[in-house]
């Protein structure tokens, strides 16, 4: 057994980076993971068909800025997500095929509101829960979030 300066639990994306930095530091570090592989939520799949999908954590937006340094300092390529056409909305066991919204802001959990033929009460009263829980969001201090009251 070799002795070790950390041991870091979990390799999946922050147990890497967080073993990767104190490696850097100069200390001896050892992962460890109960799974036969490393990524955490980052995990992809081959359909039957022999397409490559992915199940997890694999996406960034303008706001990911540690997440596009780190890519940036990897080296890693990245590729465009898109977000137009359609999606399927499941509502109370039923689906619903509508299209995407072109303003996420004024979306209904990304898609055109009046598109999901939802009751005008179950709109209205989705609609406000999601203004409350954007409201909720726009407290928290994207660079330090546990400054936030209640964190």
């Amino acid at each position: 057994m070799t002795a070790v300066d950390a041991v870091v639990v979990g390799a999946g994306l922050s147990g890497l980076v967080a073993a990767r930095r104190l490696q850097g530091a100069g200390l001896r570090v050892r992962v460890l993971e109960a799974r036969s592989r490393v990524g955490g939520r980052m995990v992809h799949t081959t359909t039957p068909h022999g397409a490559v999908v992915d199940l997890g954590g694999q996406w960034g937006g303008v706001s990911h800025r540690r997440l596009a340094a780190l890519l940036d300092e990897l080296a890693l390529t990245t590729y465009p997500s898109h977000y137009d056409g359609q999606g399927v909305f499941h509502w109370q066991g039923r689906r619903v095929v509508a299209p995407l919204a072109a303003h996420f802001d004024q979306s209904l959990l990304f898609f055109e509101p009046e598109s999901l033929g939802l009751p005008s009460d179950q709109l209205a009263a989705t609609q406000q829960l999601q203004r409350a829980f954007a409201d909720l969001v726009a407290q928290v201090d994207p660079i330090h979030p546990w400054r936030t009251a209640g964190a």
